[in-house]
């Protein structure tokens, strides 16, 4: 798709200059091969109809603010995040983009006017890799005042390090530092983010909602992303998978016990890139908890609540905790 933008500029017959070519690319940025024909489709027709033909519902909406969801992580977290905001923002009819850091133009902050930013803290309090260059353009001498930006922050992160979700607190600190408007507050989240992810979700849509014109909803229609019907697995929806092969491949005296696993993984229920980091869940040894139960004179039926979930504590200690 590069070569063939590439290829458009170079032509002299064609009315793309480089800012509308700039546009396009980064509307197609994160488009699946079936999306990218669905849009192909779509501007041919367009193409087709006569040019007195009334404005369509997008050309009458070209100057309302679009979202753009931008996303930096490490493990992909942050991208799993990211998306399920951006099919809820499809289903409501907000017209968005949904992109990583790594093909976002720091200098489009300029022109941007609704940003969510969905962000991971690495190290000490470092951003992700692929958000480096962000900050760096923000932290430069020439990022201009960004007055006419409103954003919210969701910051991803562990409690347990003493730069707890600084990448988050930095880039939401330094954004009001450059005139923009902050949505809602920023959200620190820890190594249970689900609940936190869900409650964000809920509360920035109808902001988002309230900065779009009233019937914005009922002529956009959204080619960013499609909403997918595709199930979302997470560490609260693992998928099932059975082990094919786990055989040690170390010495009987290394220090590290290092397995070979494998997994039967079907690809039509599950596909992953490079990038993506798979967890494993298992369940916890049954006489350890019993044990555990014991020595703490518990009752393994006794019914506790774990995350607005009511179960009993020894399912709890099994399946759910650590």
């Amino acid at each position: 798709m590069q070569n063939t933008a590439r290829n458009l500029a170079d032509q002299p017959e064609n009315t793309l200059n480089s800012f509308q070519l700039s546009h396009l690319r980064q509307a197609i940025a994160g488009l699946s091969r079936e999306q990218l024909t669905w849009a192909s489709g779509y501007l041919a027709g367009l193409s087709a109809q006569p040019t007195s033909a009334e404005p369509t519902g997008i050309e009458e909406n070209l100057e309302a603010p679009v979202m753009t969801i931008l996303y930096a992580s490490q493990s992909g977290n942050g991208r799993g995040i990211a998306e399920k905001l951006a099919d809820a923002a499809s289903q409501q009819g907000i017209h968005h983009r949904l992109i990583s850091a790594d093909d976002y133009r720091p200098r489009d902050l300029g022109k941007e006017k609704l940003l969510t930013v969905v962000i991971s803290t690495q190290g000490e309090g470092e951003p992700p890799e692929n958000a480096r260059e962000l900050f760096k353009y923000l932290n430069g001498k020439k990022t201009p005042q960004l007055d006419n930006l409103k954003y919210a922050v969701f910051g991803l992160g562990d409690s347990s390090y003493e730069q707890f979700n600084q990448a988050g607190k930095d880039l939401d600190q330094r954004l009001q530092t450059l005139g923009a408007t902050s949505l809602l507050e920023r959200i620190d989240a820890d190594v249970d983010f689900d609940t936190p992810a869900a409650d964000w979700q809920e509360q920035i849509l109808p902001l988002i909602k309230e900065q779009q014109p009233t019937d914005q909803a009922a002529q956009i229609i959204p080619i960013q992303r499609q909403a997918s019907n595709a199930v979302h697995y997470d560490r609260n929806r693992p998928f099932q998978a059975e082990v094919l092969d786990n055989r040690r491949i170390t010495t009987a005296h290394a220090v590290a016990d290092v397995h070979h696993i494998a997994l039967e993984i079907d690809p039509e229920s599950l596909s992953y890139q490079p990038g993506d980091a798979l967890g494993v869940l298992f369940k916890n040894d049954p006489t350890l908890v019993n044990e555990i139960l014991n020595q703490l004179d518990l009752a393994g039926d006794a019914v506790v609540t774990l995350q607005s979930e009511r179960l009993t504590l020894a399912e709890a200690l099994q399946n759910r905790l650590e």
